[in-house]
C-alpha cells in the first residue's frame, strides 16, 4: 500500500474543503480538521503561535469592524494605486485582511467571498481585499477564486 506524500494530501484537503457547498465557517473548519489529521505536528506549532499572539494581545489595537479604516493608498493585482476614497465612491466597502496567497486558509476565504460577492452588490455592498504579496500572487488568488473585486 501507497501512501501519498502529505503535501499531495494537503492539496486535496485544501481543494475539497475550497469547493464544499458549506458556509466559510464549516469550510475552514473542514480544512483545520484535515490538517490536524495528516500533519499534526504542522497545527501543533500553530497552535502554539496563536496561543502566543493570543497572550501579548496581538491585533488588539487593528480597527474593529465598524471602526473608520485609516486612509491608505495601495497597489492592486494590476500594479495599479488604489486609495480608499477611491474605492468608496462606488458605496459602502468591506475589507478583508490576507496573510498571502501561500495561505490556504485565506485562499479558502476569499473563494467565499467571491461567491457571495453577487449578494453583497445587491445589498449595495463591496468587498475588497488586502494582502502583502507581489502582483503575480495577488492576480492568481483573483483568478483562483473567481473574484472580481480588487486584490
Amino acid at each position: 500500500m501507497t501512501t501519498k506524500p502529505l503535501s499531495q494530501a494537503l492539496e486535496e484537503a485544501y481543494i475539497h474543503s475550497r469547493d464544499m457547498d458549506a458556509s466559510l465557517a464549516e469550510r475552514l473548519q473542514s480544512f483545520a480538521d484535515a490538517v490536524r489529521r495528516l500533519g499534526p505536528h504542522f497545527q501543533e506549532a500553530v497552535d502554539t503561535f496563536v496561543a502566543r499572539l493570543r497572550e501579548h494581545d496581538a491585533g488588539e489595537t487593528a480597527p474593529k469592524p465598524g471602526d473608520a479604516m485609516p486612509l491608505f493608498v495601495l497597489p492592486n493585482e494590476k500594479g495599479q494605486l488604489v486609495t480608499l476614497d477611491q474605492l468608496l465612491v462606488d458605496g459602502p466597502l468591506a475589507i478583508t485582511f490576507h496573510r498571502g496567497y501561500w495561505c490556504p486558509y485565506c485562499r479558502i476565504n476569499t473563494r467565499a467571498l467571491a461567491e457571495a460577492q453577487s449578494e453583497i452588490a445587491a445589498a449595495g455592498g463591496q468587498i475588497a481585499a488586502i494582502m502583502p504579496d507581489q502582483e503575480h500572487f495577488t492576480t492568481g488568488l483573483k483568478d483562483e477564486s473567481q473574484a472580481r473585486f480588487p486584490i
